[in-house]
C-alpha cells in the first residue's frame, strides 16, 4: 500500500521564477499525491497563491503557509522549516523539492519508495565536491 504522500517546497519570492516551472511540472506529471505544500515567508504568501492559480496546480489540495523569517538567517531559516514538515501535515511521507526541481516524466509516490521503504538519496563529499566545489563549505 502506498502511504499518504505530500510534496513540500520551502521557497521565497526571489525563486518564484523557478517555482513557476516546478509547479507546472507537478500539474503535468505528478499523480497520486495527497497535497502540495508551499512554505514561504509571510510577505510572499500572496505571490505564492498567485503562482498556484496561474500554474493550474489545483488538481491537488494546495496549502500555502507563511512563516516568520529571522533577519539575516534566510537559508538557515528555510532549512529549519523543512525540519518541522511533519508537524504541518498528516502525510506519512513528505517529498521535499526545491523550486528549481522539474519533473519531466510521470511521477507518483511509489517512485520514492523501494519495497515500502522511503528512498533516501545521499552522496559522499568525495563525489559531489568534484562537481560542485562550493559543497566543501558544508563539509567543513
Amino acid at each position: 500500500m502506498i502511504p499518504k504522500t505530500d510534496l513540500m517546497l520551502v521557497t521565497y519570492q526571489k525563486d518564484f521564477v523557478y517555482l513557476r516551472h516546478c509547479l507546472r511540472s507537478i500539474a503535468k506529471f505528478a499523480t497520486g499525491f495527497n497535497a502540495v505544500q508551499l512554505l514561504v515567508p509571510h510577505e510572499d504568501v500572496a505571490g505564492a497563491w498567485a503562482l498556484v492559480d496561474d500554474t493550474n496546480t489545483r488538481k491537488y489540495p494546495v496549502l500555502v503557509k507563511g512563516y516568520e523569517e529571522r533577519p539575516g538567517k534566510g537559508f538557515l531559516w528555510h532549512e529549519r522549516q523543512i525540519t518541522y514538515a511533519d508537524t504541518l501535515t498528516d502525510a506519512e511521507v513528505i517529498g521535499h523539492l526545491d523550486s528549481d526541481c522539474i519533473f519531466i516524466e510521470p511521477v507518483t509516490p511509489s517512485d520514492f519508495l523501494h519495497t515500502d521503504k522511503i528512498i533516501l538519496r545521499y552522496e559522499p563529499f568525495s563525489s559531489i565536491c568534484k562537481r560542485h566545489d562550493a559543497m566543501l563549505r558544508w563539509q567543513e
